[in-house]
């Protein structure tokens, strides 16, 4: 059964933004380190117990407040389920953002984009919802003071909710696992054949590009170009980044150093950005840099499925299924072999 959770990462929602940039939900609890055992244990009861007198070590809290927080930690390390849905308020934004979980839960030892929350899952966007339209009741249920929370309880008001922002829960929207499923698919591919890998994409949809020497090519990793009918040219300058983790402002930097006067530049990752790599790329007075995150990218391949050579379209394990709307368009093929190019091991 599909469950409802409210998570608030940091008080008042200080980086749910940067959450949902980055797709992901966090909870400190930074004294307690690595949940890792928590969400692997067997006895609830024991695990619970254990979380609890940790609390009153740590903490030096006892009674309820450690019997509560207890049960928060034990909720996001393993009472959770990838596919169950995610509310996290913004309240400087007077938003909601609503997500499916779509990982187990991941200690993240040395955070990379500004949040400092180390104790997190992965979660794809659904959408943002204005406060303002949402039912009271609803409303004062998302002002529980508690870090993490259940909403079942309000699961009626919660599908009327999604219903009416044309996110329906507990339909398979398939993009949630599509997405993770090609991102993971990229990742496994060397450096450098990702880097081919961007390059054939940029092709497919209208450039002359190609990959640049793979040593000493300055920061830049792909070339194209894109003629309109010979009235114009756009010179598109790629760097290209395979790993999942935030980019920084630094490759922000080393791409726009790269650039010729007449050159447009831009980042292609499989992770997102930190914050200050965001306000580098769009600086007033300064070349910008157009960022891709990795969401966004696999997005951009599947809307341009038609277009891609077969073996790329095998390369990444999915099938389209026509008669849907086009983020529903794809399953994941189960149990098949993705393509011949090698990938990492």
């Amino acid at each position: 059964m599909e469950r409802y959770w409210g998570v608030r990462v940091g008080h008042g929602g200080k980086y749910a933004a940067i959450a949902r940039s980055h797709g992901f939900i966090a909870i400190g609890w930074q004294e307690f380190g690595d949940l890792t055992w928590v969400a692997t244990a067997k006895d609830e009861k024991a695990t619970l117990a254990s979380l609890q007198e940790q609390y009153a070590s740590l903490l030096g809290v006892t009674g309820v407040r450690a019997s509560v927080g207890a049960g928060q930690a034990w909720r996001f390390a393993q009472g959770m389920v990838a596919g169950d849905l995610v509310f996290v308020p913004d309240t400087e934004k007077r938003k909601i953002y609503v997500g499916r979980i779509t990982g187990p839960y991941v200690y993240v030892s040395k955070p990379e984009d500004d949040c400092p929350y180390k104790n997190r899952r992965a979660v794809q966007w659904l959408a943002d919802i204005q406060r303002d339209s949402i039912q009271q009741v609803l409303l004062r249920s998302l002002g529980c003071l508690t870090t993490v929370f259940n909403l079942d309880n309000r699961a009626e008001e919660i599908r009327s909710l999604l219903k009416n922002c044309g996110v329906l829960p507990g339909k398979k929207t398939v993009s949630v696992d599509v997405v993770a499923h090609v991102r993971q698919c990229l990742h496994e591919l060397y450096p450098k054949q990702f880097e081919e890998f961007v390059a054939e994409f940029l092709a497919a949809i209208g450039f002359d590009a190609q990959p640049t020497v793979y040593i000493g090519d300055g920061g830049i990793d792909v070339a194209g170009t894109l003629d309109a009918q010979g009235l114009a040219q756009i010179l598109l300058r790629v760097q290209v980044k395979r790993k999942v983790t935030a980019v920084g402002i630094e490759t922000v930097l080393k791409t726009r150093g790269a650039l010729a006067v007449d050159e447009q530049g831009a980042i292609i990752t499989l992770g997102g950005f930190t914050a200050q790599a965001r306000k580098e790329a769009e600086a007033e007075g300064k070349k910008t840099i157009a960022l891709v995150e990795g969401t966004a990218f696999v997005e951009m391949i599947l809307e341009n499925w038609g277009k891609l050579a077969p073996e790329m379209q095998a390369l990444l394990g999915v099938l389209p299924r026509e008669v849907l709307p086009v983020r529903e368009r794809f399953e994941v093929v189960r149990g098949t072999e993705l393509g011949s190019v090698k990938r990492a091991e």
